[in-house]
């Protein structure tokens, strides 16, 4: 397992599709940048949570498994109180896709008969280790909120993919 720097509790490894693997820290201890994972390739992401005590039991919390049209979503996020006291960071770890949905019908204009349809999957990993299930970004959540894409990172849009 790689050496991690400070106090990370979690990291990620990607998956690729030619069973290579990139790890956000090397043997070294040096660190990958979450924008350096080759999107074309990737095929699943791994969140593991560091054992305290060292050595090689680090603990699997998530693994995704993408499917050809599914994108990844990985953020950190603080975890604050209404007050504005800080908890912690939580990590959302999840999928996201876009289908073009055929409608039918004799009453509908010719640009008017696909529907898109975003879907997502997200876990949300909280410092004390329990994960939650969201089924979607949601506006004026305080941690939640949706991600603004960064194209230095190789994130698009369904339309620019």
């Amino acid at each position: 397992m790689p050496r991690l720097q400070g106090d990370c509790e979690y990291y990620w490894v990607a998956y690729y599709s030619d069973n290579e693997t990139f790890p956000q820290f090397n043997e070294d201890g040096s660190e990958n940048r979450y924008g350096d994972i080759d999107r074309a390739r990737l095929k699943g992401f791994a969140l593991f949570e560091r054992n305290p005590q060292g050595g090689q039991d680090d603990r699997l919390l998530i693994g995704l498994h993408l499917g050809p049209d599914q994108r990844l979503i990985a953020r950190k996020r603080n975890w604050v109180t209404l007050r504005g006291e800080k908890l912690g960071l939580v990590w959302l770890v999840g999928w996201q896709e876009t289908r073009k949905i055929r409608l039918r019908g004799p009453h509908l204009r010719k640009k008017a008969r696909y529907l898109k349809v975003n879907s997502q999957a997200i876990f949300a990993v909280f410092p004390d280790g329990h994960i939650e299930a969201i089924p979607r970004f949601q506006e004026g959540h305080p941690w939640l909120y949706p991600v603004n894409l960064n194209p230095k990172l190789g994130e698009t849009t369904e339309d620019e993919a």
